[in-house]
């Protein structure tokens, strides 16, 4: 491929209101579409697009037993994601939804194997794959919830085995990333190691109960994926704002 590639992340808790069900925030969706359009001339993009207030009900509901609920649950991420992509194509990317279980096998909760050659063809035609949360056939365990937090890191690091770099690992939410209080002020932390993680839960709870129905893991799930993206050697960046982040890029791009 002739452009970087960047793995991009639209949570639902910033293309939906996770505490109304089927609740969409269009103005943000709309911003983040013409952001990830304005990406296009520089790179190639995966985007992936979690379950929100559409797939986290159901999901909830059904979570003792998804092979009741699995139609359901497909049906409601489907919807969200259909949502978005309108948006993307309209900002002028060739956007096309891919069914995690169509083109990735699981087993005992480890990717182990994704259609790389359907992937790269269509990075290479300038098309944008496009991921939504789902319910896949674990080989060993049966139907598994997978959250676009744990796809993404999961074909990020099969990408790098098989030799393709992603370049970067967008999450995209509903805040600029991980936030403490420091001297009664709201921070949000600038860079996270295991070590620096370790030192500050030591200090201070950072990561609280979800007030939502949420299947996934949250914030500290989401932190976790992103210190296994380090360990695999692929940077990340939690952010509100696809801009902050294309302007970070840049500049580590002129210092190497």
């Amino acid at each position: 491929m002739d452009k970087q590639l960047l793995f991009i992340k639209l949570g639902g808790s910033v293309v939906t209101d996770k505490g109304k069900a089927k609740s969409v925030r269009k103005d943000r969706i709309l911003r983040l579409a013409r952001q990830t359009a304005s990406l296009k001339k520089d790179f190639n993009t995966v985007v992936f697009i979690g379950a929100g207030s559409f797939g986290h009900p159901v999901a909830f509901k059904y979570r003792n037993n998804l092979k009741a609920g699995s139609a359901k649950i497909k049906l409601a991420c489907r919807e969200i994601a259909g949502i978005v992509v309108d948006e993307l194509v309209k900002a002028g990317l060739q956007a096309k939804i891919l069914e995690p279980d169509r083109v990735t096998t699981y087993e005992s909760g480890k990717l182990t194997d994704a259609s790389l050659d359907l992937l790269t063809k269509l990075l290479k035609e300038g098309v944008v794959p496009v991921f939504h949360a789902d319910i896949v056939e674990d080989r060993r365990s049966g139907p598994i919830i997978l959250s676009m937090d744990k796809l993404l890191t999961d074909l990020a690091i099969f990408f790098k085995k098989n030799d393709i770099r992603v370049e970067r690992a967008i999450f995209v939410g509903s805040s600029a990333g991980v936030v403490i209080n420091s001297e009664g002020r709201k921070k949000t932390i600038r860079k996270i190691t295991r070590k620096s993680l370790a030192k500050l839960t030591d200090r201070q709870p950072l990561f609280y109960r979800q007030r939502t129905k949420d299947v996934s893991g949250g914030m500290e799930y989401k932190v976790n994926q992103c210190l296994k993206l380090a360990d695999a050697g692929i940077e990340s960046n939690l952010t509100d704002d696809l801009f902050r982040v294309r302007t970070l890029v840049t500049l580590q791009e002129s210092e190497d």
